[in-house]
């Protein structure tokens, strides 16, 4: 399922610019930028395990929703 709502434009090129970013930051070298930004993502987004366990009971149950239309 792609998400294409009205924000999505915004969302993608926000993540297109801090990977461009990240890896100008890794072309230079700079271990010290890059851990930083990793440190500024961690503490922006804080722990984000329950949501991974969230997107994967999505993701496959996607999956096996497809599976079952297959057979």
């Amino acid at each position: 399922m792609m998400q294409t709502n009205c924000e999505m434009g915004a969302v993608h090129a926000t993540f297109l610019a801090c990977a461009k970013r990240l890896q100008e930051l890794v072309a230079a070298g700079d271990l010290g930028a890059v851990m930083a930004a990793m440190r500024a993502a961690k503490t922006h987004f804080g722990d984000t395990a329950q949501a991974m366990e969230d997107s994967d009971g999505v993701i496959e149950g996607k999956i096996k929703h497809s599976l079952g239309k297959k057979v």
